[in-house]
């Protein structure tokens, strides 16, 4: 019986250390093993929405949202994560607007766009973000009667650039949120995938997107760390390369307002002038 009793008393003491192993493997995982997501793939629920507003309307706008969840670590360690929010592939700048978005060929103005940014689905989780960034976006077409292909490519960076201000306007002035905004124009579509393009054949390259950054080493610029950590993400939803621009913050078009240019601003302004902007963007 004593040996029984010895036996058992083993047994207690090897499963008590065994537990006390469990543990400790356990915490150490949680605390050093943060795994790494790569493009984790989400359709925004309805959630939150009926408990907002009661409207079937607001919960289909919800839904319209591809997000793409991201962590990264920038070269210095620290952790990067983010979300890409990008509209439906029926939803895209109208060719040649600044003012007008486009949904299976309808054309709808700037307050159907902010409905969709005020959608509780995107409003849940930007609340939460560190940097908002808007990006702008400009399709492959070009002004036909611009003097020179470097001033025509200019014109539809500065394209790009008024979509980004102008997202970033709508997203701010709509999202309850202590995050700092930026733009980030990419600017034109440098391909030419299309020889005879139309405004629905490179609609895609006009897409509508916000990027969300949740965590991110706070002493470091985040015009340095954007372009060290998106060009290098798995699957993110649009190639970078296919834009010839990667411009954080403001740009100077000031050159394309010479008296030489008058007649190019003019139609330029009649397709992508919008005076939303905050007191502070240029």
């Amino acid at each position: 019986m004593e040996e029984i009793f010895a036996y058992l008393s083993a047994l207690e003491n090897w499963a008590k250390v065994t537990a006390v192993i469990a543990i400790v493997l356990f915490t150490i995982a949680i605390v050093f093993g943060k795994p790494k997501v790569t493009n984790t793939k989400e359709i925004i629920p309805p959630n939150t929405i009926a408990s907002e507003n009661n409207e079937d309307d607001t919960s289909k706008k919800s839904m319209q949202w591809e997000v793409h969840e991201y962590h990264e670590v920038d070269d210095n360690g620290h952790d990067f994560d983010f979300k890409v929010y990008i509209l439906g592939n029926e939803f895209n700048w109208l060719y040649r607007s600044c003012n007008t978005i486009t949904f299976n060929d309808q054309e709808f103005d700037l307050t159907e766009l902010t409905e969709y940014i005020k959608s509780v689905g995107v409003q849940h989780t930007l609340k939460d973000a560190k940097d908002i960034i808007t990006v702008g976006l400009a399709s492959q077409e070009i002004m036909k009667n611009a003097p020179d292909e470097e001033i025509a490519i200019e014109f539809e960076n500065m394209r790009a650039f008024r979509r980004a201000r102008i997202l970033k306007f709508l997203t701010k002035k709509n999202t309850k949120t202590n995050a700092n905004f930026h733009k980030l124009t990419l600017g034109k579509y440098s391909h030419n995938e299309t020889t005879s393009p139309n405004k629905n054949k490179t609609s895609m390259q006009r897409r509508i997107i916000i990027i969300a950054v949740f965590d991110r080493d706070e002493n470091e610029n985040l015009g340095d760390l954007l372009p060290q950590i998106l060009p290098r993400v798995e699957n993110f939803p649009i190639n970078l390369s296919d834009y010839n621009l990667f411009q954080l913050g403001d740009i100077d078009f000031s050159n394309l307002y010479d008296l030489e240019y008058a007649n190019l601003m003019q139609e330029f302004n009649k397709y992508c002038y919008n005076n939303l902007k905050d007191e502070n963007d240029k």
